[in-house]
């Protein structure tokens, strides 16, 4: 999603100065072009609703791990994606249009969003190893049902 050469606007000038980093961060924008697109398509979105609202109940706590790997971990999956693609989205229409002012916006938006993806990768990573703590699995929850609120339910509802 994000066009090569980066800041193609301010190229000529970063060039002379940085060239070694520009080429880089172009290497690096072509290797996310490998990345995923749009976000997981949930098999089954009907449930949504449910499982937030069990959740926001439960204050987060989930007892059993195949609630969790069943019902929570294709949501988790799922949550992070949308806003992330439109970051990336928005950042490279900044880029494109050489606006230094939104692209340091879009970056540090980014930046604050890695804190959600932080999570959902610990979450994840611990459902694999089959190790998991309650208190860490009820701030995922908690991150995941803001993310569903905040998304209007859409999670789920886009991508392939």
């Amino acid at each position: 999603m994000l066009t090569t050469p980066l800041f193609r606007p301010w190229r000529p000038i970063w060039n002379a100065q940085l060239g070694d980093a520009t080429r880089r961060a172009d290497e690096l924008a072509n290797e996310r072009q490998k990345g995923r697109h749009t976000p997981p398509r949930l098999v089954d979105s009907s449930e949504i609703g449910d499982i937030v609202l069990a959740l926001q109940r439960a204050q987060g706590r989930v007892s059993s791990p195949e609630v969790m790997q069943e019902k929570i971990e294709p949501l988790l999956k799922a949550c992070v994606w949308p806003r992330w693609l439109l970051l990336e989205a928005a950042l490279d229409h900044a880029a494109n249009s050489g606006d230094l002012h939104l692209s340091a916006l879009v970056l540090r938006t980014q930046i604050e969003e890695l804190d959600a993806l932080r999570i959902v990768a610990t979450v994840l990573s611990r459902l694999e190893e089959g190790s998991w703590d309650g208190d860490d699995m009820a701030d995922a929850m908690r991150t995941l049902t803001k993310r569903a609120n905040q998304d209007g339910g859409a999670v789920g509802r886009t991508g392939h």
